[in-house]
């Protein structure tokens, strides 16, 4: 787990590198790279792609979050000690934990917003937005090339059959 959590350090490093430039040099800026792509710097106060909900539902999230980091973190653990160790698993598990924390722990406990840079055509977002998704597709490349964990995650599922008509 000290890789994962050095991988995590430094993915979420570069986001708040990114963040802070972008605060800092983007100010009521626009850099269009492209229609509806490029850079600025806004403060989100909802949730990703500027999706605005309730303080409240904010900080149940943050404690869901939280939660199911934990849980994660353990399920892990449990994971390398039947598969053994994976690059792979060590960096879907750093990206989720910088998605996580990057918005949702440093953002809005130390700022009370989202700070995001990237313009896309459906709102503005950050680094730490896409890091869930590339933890999922890490993810699912370990789940492709480990033939063990395969079999793990779906014994007992018989293959479908399909019957051919002539």
């Amino acid at each position: 787990m000290k890789r994962a959590f050095t991988f995590s350090f430094v993915i979420l490093s570069i986001d708040q590198i990114l963040k802070w430039f972008f605060q800092m040099n983007f100010h009521d800026k626009k850099l269009l790279l492209i229609d509806k792509l490029g850079f600025t710097f806004v403060t989100n106060p909802g949730l990703y792609v500027s999706l605005n909900i309730s303080d409240l539902t904010i900080i149940i999230l943050q404690i869901f979050v939280i939660s199911v980091w934990v849980i994660l973190f353990y399920a892990i653990k449990y994971y390398q000690k039947l598969f053994g160790k994976s690059i792979l698993i060590d960096l879907s598990f750093a990206f989720l934990t910088t998605g996580l924390f990057g918005n949702l722990i440093i953002d809005r406990l130390l700022f009370g917003h989202i700070r995001d840079y990237f313009i896309l055509p459906m709102g503005v977002a950050n680094l730490a937005d896409f890091c869930g998704l590339i933890a999922l597709v890490i993810l699912s490349i370990q789940i492709y090339r480990s033939a063990e964990f395969r079999s793990f995650l779906f014994r007992g599922v018989e293959p479908v059959k399909v019957i051919a008509k002539d």
